[in-house]
């Protein structure tokens, strides 16, 4: 509610000061707080968004044929990448095959190093079959 005075001041002034009026008689400064933030807001995020247009400006984009040899290149080393682990697969293969082999070996020279130490044990025990001694010939015992 406008008092009489207010209200003749207020239908008497001008644009600009009609604001100021209504802003003493309705206490408005709050919303006046609040605009005041908005367009702070507004125009921090504009010069964010100029200066981030300005970065994208100078950003220079690859040519076209050298965007299509680039994805040319890209294919090439996506199948050479393919072609190298299917080659590391079978070297992994034959690594463990390897490592089987030796594994293998290892436990035949032991076998012969225990053979051998049995055939020297049983030169000294008359009741012991030798590796020849395996027919029905042999009564040695």
């Amino acid at each position: 509610m406008l008092a009489q005075g207010d209200f003749a001041a207020f239908l008497n002034a001008l644009d600009s000061e009609r604001m100021d009026i209504l802003e003493k008689i309705i206490s408005t400064d709050i919303y006046a707080d609040y605009k005041k933030e908005v367009i702070d807001k507004a125009e921090n995020a504009q010069k964010e968004l100029d200066l981030l247009k300005q970065n994208l400006a100078a950003i220079q984009l690859m040519e076209p044929e050298k965007q299509e040899a680039s994805e040319h290149d890209l294919i090439d080393f996506k199948e050479q990448l393919s072609e190298l682990q299917d080659e590391q697969k079978a070297l992994k293969q034959q690594q463990a095959l390897l490592k089987e082999i030796t594994a293998t070996k290892r436990q035949i020279v032991e076998q012969e190093k225990n053979l051998e130490k049995s055939q020297k044990t049983g030169r000294r025990h008359p009741k012991h079959i030798g590796p020849d001694c395996l027919s029905s010939r042999c009564v040695n015992l």
